[in-house]
């Protein structure tokens, strides 16, 4: 098993997906902070050449690191069929909770240290680039990430679950979008009239983490995590959602 997940993880390390990934995603914020500079480098009224309204549009969005796991998977492990290299290592002797999970542990691995760099790049930039102080909004988004990270481990798995179970790769995508995204927001809608469903609702991952995070420009910073119950239902949230999808 060890030398499995070795092997595995020097595969996926050598593929240029992991690389593609984090660098196009760390691409795209640096250019946002450079255009947010150079706006706000010519025009001395721009409000929004700051760290924290930077910062804030990660940490008022952080389901975005779901589909940061998703992509993780998909392009790892997706054609993992198609290609045969699923079939060889059953051949070989490995069972296929070894292989589940082997492809559990390589994509949180790759996806811990795809996501470090990418918040390295975010951080260092908005705070070279723009201005106003920077150690609250960071100290925000950091702790945003942590509260949220049992629920991204969760969303890896059932990633890692969709694509071993289902042999086509659009149809694991859909799966895995229709249970993070889809449930959870019909659940809230239909939430609306019914108490007990909203109640249901309001402890899935991709609803408390949109709908109990609030910051804006004027200052205000309310999220969940800052106090007991929400840092609590972060944990039991994430946690459960672990071992269902396990």
């Amino acid at each position: 098993m060890l030398n499995y997940l070795k092997s595995e993880l020097y595969r996926a390390i050598r593929s240029r997906d992991f690389y593609l990934i984090t660098g196009i995603t760390s691409a795209i914020i640096l250019a946002g902070n450079i255009l947010l500079f150079v706006v706000a480098s010519s025009d001395a009224d721009f409000p929004y050449g700051t760290v924290w309204f930077s910062l804030s549009n990660l940490i008022a969005s952080l389901v975005f690191l779901f589909l940061g796991a998703g992509l993780m998977v998909a392009f790892l492990y997706a054609d993992d069929k198609k290609n045969g290299i699923f079939k060889n290592a059953v051949t070989q002797g490995i069972s296929r909770t070894q292989l589940f999970l082997g492809k559990i542990f390589v994509c949180i691995i790759l996806g811990l240290l795809s996501m470090a760099f990418i918040l390295l790049v975010y951080i260092v930039s908005a705070t070279v680039l723009l201005e106003g102080p920077a150690s609250v909004p960071i100290q925000y988004l950091l702790q945003g990430v942590g509260a949220a990270l049992p629920s991204v481990i969760a969303t890896i798995i059932l990633g890692a679950a969709c694509v071993t179970v289902l042999n086509n790769t659009t149809s694991a995508i859909v799966l895995w979008g229709a249970i993070v995204f889809g449930i959870p927001l019909a659940l809230s809608a239909i939430g609306q009239r019914f108490d007990l469903v909203a109640d249901i609702a309001s402890w899935l991952p991709s609803n408390f983490l949109a709908h109990e995070v609030v910051i804006n420009m004027s200052g205000q910073a309310d999220f969940l995590w800052n106090n007991p119950f929400g840092l609590m239902k972060c944990m039991v949230a994430g946690f459960a959602s672990i071992l269902i999808f396990l």
